[in-house]
C-alpha cells in the first residue's frame, strides 16, 4: 500500500518514522501537525502525502510499524521457549517493557492514543488491537507444560482465567494511563517506577494463579 515510502533509502525512512512518532506521541492524533513532521524530516508536504495519502494513513502505518517491532522482539525472544506459562507471561511482559524503555518515542506514540482521539480512529485502533491480542494469546499458549498444573485442574478453564486476568490487568493499566493524561501526569508514564510497579503488580496476580492451579 505504501510502496513509494517503502522504496525510500533506509535512513530517510527511519527519519520520517521517528519524527512522525515523536509528533503524534507529543500531541496526539488531533493536534499532531504534518507541517512539523515535514519540516523536521526535511521533506516537502507533497512528498509526505504522496507516500501516505493522508494523516490517518500515516498514523496507522506507524501503529503497524510499532506492532511489527513488538511482535518480532517478543516472538523471537527466548521467553517464547519457556514451557511454564506463568514464567512465560512474566518474561514476555518484561521483554515488552524493555522494548518500550529502549524505544520511548514508540511507547509515547502508542499511549498517546489515550489522549482525545476521533471516534473513527479509536474504533479502527481498537479493532486492530483486538485481532492482535487474540492472535498473540494463541502463540503465547503454544508449547505449554500442563503437567505443572494440579491433576484435577480443568486446563481449558484455568487458561481462560489466566487470559481474563491478563486482559483485566491490561484494561486497568489503560484506564490508569487515561487518568494520568487527564491530570497532566504524562511524565509518570515514562518513569522506571511506573514500569517497575506494573511488573510487580502483574507478578502478584500471576502468583495467585500459581498457588491456585499449580502443584
Amino acid at each position: 500500500m505504501f510502496i513509494k515510502f517503502e522504496n525510500l533509502p533506509k535512513e530517510k525512512k527511519r527519519k520520517i518514522i521517528e519524527v512522525s512518532l515523536i509528533e503524534f506521541g507529543e500531541n496526539g492524533f488531533i493536534s499532531a501537525s504534518t507541517n512539523n513532521i515535514v519540516q523536521k524530516a526535511g521533506i516537502s508536504k507533497g512528498a509526505l502525502f504522496n507516500y501516505f495519502g493522508n494523516k490517518k494513513n500515516l498514523y496507522f502505518y506507524l501503529v503497524d510499524y510499532c506492532i511489527k517491532i513488538l511482535e518480532k522482539n517478543i516472538f523471537e525472544s527466548d521467553a517464547m521457549k519457556e514451557t511454564d506459562v506463568i514464567k512465560k507471561m512474566i518474561e514476555v511482559s518484561q521483554v515488552k517493557l524493555n522494548i518500550f524503555k529502549e524505544n520511548r518515542s514508540m511507547y509515547n506514540f502508542l499511549i498517546s492514543f489515550y489522549k482525545k482521539t476521533p471516534y473513527e480512529i479509536e474504533e479502527e485502533f481498537n479493532k486492530r488491537s483486538e485481532i492482535i491480542k487474540n492472535e498473540s494469546f494463541l502463540k503465547l499458549y503454544e508449547n505449554i507444560d500442563y503437567s505443572l498444573f494440579k491433576e484435577d485442574t480443568d486446563i481449558p478453564k484455568a487458561m481462560k482465567i489466566l487470559t481474563w486476568t491478563i486482559e483485566s490487568f491490561s484494561e486497568e493499566k489503560l484506564k490508569e494511563i487515561k487518568r494520568k493524561f487527564r491530570k497532566g501526569q504524562n511524565s509518570d508514564l515514562l518513569s522506571d517506577k511506573f514500569f517497575s510497579n506494573m511488573m510487580d503488580e502483574l507478578i502478584s496476580y500471576l502468583d495467585i494463579f500459581r498457588k491456585t492451579f499449580y502443584k
